[in-house]
């Protein structure tokens, strides 16, 4: 019997399942090492798909929290979302054109994180101009 045959399928699964498909817990809950975790599951569909379906649970379980947060209006949230899905970054530049007909461009990289924070509160107030 090999060190990851040591434990049961059922061991395996509960485990999984408790720990939501994290290798490093699951290998912790289980008194082995990661590697053995990895092993098992690489020679076990039925387990890897497990931890699979325990990581998309996780990840809806954050989307849905995120959502919260937006709701809110979390800026935080907002950065980590425009970050994360949106593709933004601080270091491009910003668009104005709230002000007159003609668009200027800015520079932020030389902003301090404060006032990158800062700008993007004052940026959320600003609305554009009504057709007229």
């Amino acid at each position: 019997m090999t060190h990851a045959e040591k434990f049961t399928v059922e061991e395996y699964k509960q485990a999984i399942i408790k720990c939501h498909g994290i290798v490093n817990e699951i290998a912790r809950t289980l008194g082995t090492d990661r590697q053995t975790v990895q092993s098992r599951l690489k020679h076990n569909p039925e387990l890897k798909e497990l931890v699979m379906d325990e990581r998309n649970f996780i990840n809806d379980l954050s989307q849905n929290v995120l959502i919260r947060c937006l709701e809110k209006d979390s800026l935080p949230a907002a950065m980590f979302a425009l970050k994360t899905i949106g593709g933004w970054s601080e270091n491009k530049t910003f668009n104005v054109n709230y002000i007159d007909d003609e668009e200027e461009e800015y520079d932020l990289s030389g902003l301090t994180e404060e006032e990158k924070v800062i700008l993007e509160q004052l940026t959320a107030k600003i609305k554009p101009k009504s057709p007229e």
